[in-house]
């Protein structure tokens, strides 16, 4: 009889035993309370859907974490910023589940802290979210340090999400810990759904780890992105990718990922084949327990590392697809209908797979390359409609990007060469280095580009914590200037061809990693005839 592979055991084994000490490690006790609210109550609100209970302040939400038993199948609203301070209780748990409601009201969560003195796995704003609860509208900021060893389901939204709704929301910090990690939650199970939502998270763990969800299990990702690096560090099989780690079927209902896309970096170590049980994948890292994932529409961007061994279970899109165990049904094939990756960004690993179409930068800059998928995308310099996608040469620098993300985004083309973009004037910025300015404070990041054609090139500095500042190099006509914090915009006019500067980006000396220390630039190039086209850079 054929028996599973040692590290395949040796992988279930280590992720049962941290689900299993989850679920009995002990919790920070609390008193219990018999009502949701105590006094000082709420902002407002009586706790039903038609008459939520109002959250304005840091004490309001500290209120429903210190009643969270009290407060599970109640509902809220958030009305205004909040930033939280000292370390957060999250609202449910394994045993007890948040079944009610929570509307950000578009409100930001900053400050979130939630570590293993509070309990070991489960971790997030919401430990669990159980049947009928609903999360919407709202973006959290923070941290969480789990337990490399032990901790599981953790996300900054929700460490497990369960019949569950989670619409408009995102992620920005980072998430480490052992298993079913991710950026919005760690375990999307049991129909849950993620849509309109993203995550620009580093996420580090040994296995199973993804950008936006941790492990997802007959649910659905759709119209979502994620942005930040995931790493599964376990040295002899990991599970991994951009959105997702792994998607398998519950009852009937399939994991799906439809209209999404990842540009994190994903690294990890695979056994696997493009066959196999484990996997490292721009999307996803693998469809084990026998297939029944279906990818749709959607593509990668982020560079694949093989961080050990020697293992071919890495993919621009998926890393291995499922297989079967000795004495169980032959596995389902996974679909991955429409689905792509960036042979110029994701690097070599991308095509050992063999899933998804491979596209060039070049390629994925053009509508007809998605278009020929069987995409629903906008065409450039179209307002908004009810497509899913958009393509404009001024956003997501020139990728397809989800029209809920610019709701009101035209793109500017010219009309003797309709589609042209500044990137035929500018090339991409070349990032040199990072240096200490000791009179100042602060540290710079250098940042080089060359303007190809001669004109007028205006800069608008997209908000920002940082200063900018816009030299010439010998040679260039162009002048010196400085983008201040906020948004602002400089012109900065060339007669020459092939003109360079520098942009140096100035921040605080402990900013780190150094690619938090980057500002976003818009810039738009206006021609000897007028016309206006325009690209986004970024200056690290």
């Amino acid at each position: 009889m054929n028996r599973p592979s040692i590290a395949v055991m040796s992988t279930s084994l280590l992720v049962a035993a941290a689900a299993m000490a989850a679920v009995f490690a002990p919790t920070r006790a609390v008193a219990p309370v018999t009502a949701c609210t105590i006094s000082p109550e709420f902002s407002g609100g009586a706790g039903t859907a038609g008459n939520p209970y109002l959250l304005a302040t840091a004490a309001d939400l500290n209120r429903l974490s210190e009643q969270r038993s009290a407060c599970l199948a109640k509902h809220f609203k958030q009305t205004a910023d909040v930033n939280l301070t000292g370390i957060w209780t999250p609202v449910g748990d394994y045993v007890s589940s948040f079944t009610g409601s929570y509307d950000g009201g578009g409100h930001t969560i900053t400050g979130l802290s939630v570590d293993t003195s509070v309990r070991m796995a489960y971790l997030g704003l919401f430990g669990r979210l159980g049947t009928g609860a609903v999360v919407q509208h709202l973006t959290v900021e923070g941290r969480i340090t789990g337990d490399l060893a032990g901790t599981t389901n953790a996300g900054l939204v929700a460490g497990n999400a369960s019949h569950a709704e989670l619409t408009d929301v995102h992620a920005r910090g980072t998430v480490t810990g052992n298993s079913r990690l991710g950026g919005v939650t760690g375990f999307a199970t049991y129909e849950a759904t993620i849509t309109q939502s993203s995550a620009d998270v580093d996420v580090t763990g040994e296995t199973q780890v993804g950008g936006l969800v941790g492990y997802l299990q007959g649910s659905t990702i759709s119209q979502s992105y994620a942005g930040g690096a995931v790493a599964a560090t376990m040295n002899s099989s990991g599970l991994a990718g951009g959105l997702t780690s792994g998607g398998s079927i519950y009852g009937s209902a399939y994991a799906v990922i439809q209209n999404s896309y990842a540009t994190g970096p994903v690294s990890g170590a695979a056994t696997g084949t493009p066959v196999g049980t484990n996997g490292i994948g721009g999307i996803i890292g693998s469809a084990p327990g026998g297939g029944r994932l279906r990818v749709l529409n959607s593509y990668a961007t982020g560079l694949l590392t093989r961080t050990a061994g020697n293992g071919t279970g890495f993919g621009g899109v998926i890393g291995t697809d499922a297989v079967a165990a000795a004495g169980y049904p032959s596995p389902i094939p996974s679909t991955f209908t429409g689905s792509a990756w960036n042979t110029d960004t994701v690097g070599a690993l991308g095509a050992l797979s063999g899933y998804g179409t491979a596209l060039t930068s070049t390629q994925m800059r053009n509508i007809n390359s998605f278009t020929a998928l069987g995409w629903d995308i906008v065409p450039t310099g179209t307002a908004p409609g009810t497509n899913p996608w958009g393509i404009c040469s001024a956003i997501n620098n020139g990728f397809p990007y989800l029209q809920w993300e610019h709701p009101n985004a035209t793109c500017p083309t010219s009309a003797d060469s309709p589609g042209t973009t500044v990137a035929a004037a500018l090339n991409p910025p070349e990032f040199t280095r990072a240096t200490v300015a000791p009179h100042i404070g602060q540290t710079r990041l250098v940042t080089r580009v060359q303007l190809g054609a001669a004109g007028a090139y205006t800069f608008i500095m997209l908000p920002t914590a940082r200063d900018v500042r816009l030299a010439q190099l010998a040679g260039s006509t162009v002048g010196r200037r400085t983008l201040e914090r906020a948004s602002s915009a400089s012109t900065l006019t060339t007669s020459k061809a092939n003109a360079r500067i520098v942009l140096r980006t100035y921040f605080d000396a402990d900013t780190l990693p150094l690619k938090n220390a980057a500002a976003r630039l818009l810039v738009i190039y206006r021609t000897a005839d007028g016309a206006l086209t325009s690209t986004l850079i970024s200056t690290g």
